[in-house]
């Protein structure tokens, strides 16, 4: 895992890959790339055009707060439908 200096943070500081970034967090690729949309984490692209994941970013609130929101959805309880939900 290469270091970079993360203009963010103002430190070099480690660098993932996405792959590891979702390993890491325990989230989905989609919800990684919605954090990078919304400037939740830090990132750059490589000359390649890869892009890595400031690890430190990860730690910080932010992304703790953008998981919790992202995770949070309405799920029917057992005896519900989707289509036909039961009046209570």
């Amino acid at each position: 895992m290469p270091f970079f200096f993360c203009d963010y943070c103002r430190k070099d500081t480690q660098f993932l890959t996405i792959q590891k970034t979702i390993r890491l967090a325990t989230v989905s690729r989609s919800t990684v790339y919605y954090w990078m949309e919304h400037e939740w984490i830090h990132w750059r692209e490589l000359p390649s055009g890869r892009r890595v994941i400031c690890q430190e970013s990860l730690s910080h609130n932010n992304s703790t707060q953008a998981q919790q929101s992202s995770t949070e959805r309405i799920v029917p309880k057992p005896f519900e439908t989707v289509r036909n939900r039961m009046i209570s």
